[in-house]
């Protein structure tokens, strides 16, 4: 299912996923990294949540400094393509960038869910569009570097990204 997401007169859109192996942050996924489990960051700071219901325990939030970089070391068990899911909540649509082991996709928008995750039904997983298709990027089996960055300002909370094989 297709939802736009700022409104009709622009087109990009983002897939909520439930048919998609990872469903919520307990489903079976390839690679499942918990938003508060980053590495470093750099132009801002997020704060690490324990008071959101509907997550897997934490979340991150205040995530909304222009240009702020969060950093995740990701072990995966496997080469190969990967789709990238987040599980987030926020009140307005957010524009990210995805960094792959130093590879660019994106900027894509991640769109409002109903709120900032006070609510569970709030948290909504969603696989951002690039060219009207999920964002699909190669690992190397082992360790790899994934960066998100803010690109608007605009704040998006994070329960957790979500990677399932995509070949």
């Amino acid at each position: 299912m297709k939802k736009n997401i700022i409104g009709p007169w622009l087109s990009a859109a983002v897939l909520l996923f439930g048919g998609f192996g990872c469903v919520s942050c307990t489903s079976p996924c390839d690679i499942h990294i918990e938003a508060e489990n980053f590495s470093s960051e750099e132009g801002g700071e997020v704060m690490v949540r324990t008071d959101k219901q509907g997550t897997c325990g934490k979340s991150v939030s205040h995530w909304d400094d222009k240009w702020h970089i969060v950093n995740y070391l990701v072990d995966a068990p496997a080469a190969g393509n990967y789709r990238f899911v987040l599980r987030s909540a926020s009140a307005g649509t957010a524009l990210r960038r995805l960094w792959v082991n130093g590879r660019e996709y994106g900027p894509f928008e991640v769109p409002a869910t109903g709120g900032n995750g006070s609510a569970p039904q709030q948290w909504q997983n969603l696989a951002p569009l690039l060219g009207g298709k999920p964002v699909v990027f190669p690992l190397e089996r082992g360790k790899n570097t994934l960066s998100l960055e803010n690109m608007d300002g605009n704040p998006l909370n994070l329960d957790c990204i979500l990677l399932q094989r995509a070949d």
